[in-house]
């Protein structure tokens, strides 16, 4: 999905990012890391069911050490279940009116540019879910597309359960945690705010009335899809994403694509 862009944005900072990483040595040989991707995950190998998602199933890659995407799921009622973690899903609505939506419905447009699929995530804070390989081996994140959820954008908006619509001080953050290759504590964490004043999806007031949408920085991007980057967290063995909202009720969760891992490689050259 969003492949046109991403790829030409990869081969842009590819460039860039082996350029910085190079230091010379006293003895007048040249040792640059070379960047060199290993898997970008689009999910559309994915077979979804007929209501448009792989409900209750963790999404896998097919290479030999693949990487796992978690999912479980959740009984709330006799007639009503829910799934955590990552569902793959191609269900797409851009609607901002409502709360009903699907849990796995993106608000975003589909476009000439993207596939049909992608992984819809709801955080457990009780029972995480991860992104990690199936040999439990360290990788390195480096890139991922984000939007939000529907149903989210919507509590936002129009409040959800006893919430009222977010106000000026109401925010949703999300939170990208690498835990390290000891499987103990966390390397690095990457933190922003998803919704509200100054966040990448912005609650401003509108003649008088409070809660007009603007789209700040996502505003670059007609389908509302951002690009995060993730080489700061470095080398880890899981990947998880929180979310935060200051309203109780909010029914939290966003989107995902094109995840891609790298490596690295020194090669030395003699001046």
């Amino acid at each position: 999905m969003k492949t046109s862009r991403f790829f030409t944005l990869l081969a842009a900072v590819s460039f860039l990012f082996a350029s910085c990483l190079s230091i010379d040595d006293d003895k007048n040989n040249n040792t640059e890391e070379q960047l060199k991707f290993e898997t970008v995950v689009g999910f559309e190998e994915a077979t979804l069911g007929n209501d448009g998602t792989l409900f209750g199933t963790p999404y896998a890659t097919k290479e030999t050490n693949s990487l796992v995407f978690d999912n479980q799921v959740d009984q709330i009622n006799d007639t009503t279940s829910i799934s955590y973690g990552y569902t793959v899903s191609r269900l797409y609505n851009k609607k901002t009116e409502g709360g009903d939506s699907s849990p796995y419905s993106v608000f975003s447009y589909m476009t000439s540019q993207q596939g049909t699929k992608f992984a819809a995530y709801i955080p457990n804070d009780l029972a995480p879910n991860y992104i990690h390989r199936k040999d439990g081996t360290a990788f390195k994140p480096y890139y991922m597309d984000l939007a939000i959820s529907t149903k989210t954008l919507q509590a936002a908006l129009n409040g959800y359960g006893d919430d009222t619509p977010f106000g000026e001080k109401d925010s949703i953050t999300v939170t990208i945690r690498g835990i390290d290759t000891m499987g103990v504590g966390s390397t690095n964490k990457l933190t922003f705010k998803l919704v509200g004043k100054g966040g990448l999806l912005q609650m401003d007031s509108y003649n008088g009335y409070y809660g007009y949408l603007s789209f700040g920085y996502l505003s670059s991007y007609s389908n509302l899809w951002v690009p995060i980057y993730l080489t700061d967290l470095g080398a880890v063995t899981k990947l998880l994403i929180e979310m935060k909202s200051t309203k109780k009720n909010t029914p939290l969760g966003l989107a995902i694509d094109n995840f891609a891992t790298y490596t690295t490689a020194s090669s030395t050259t003699t001046k």
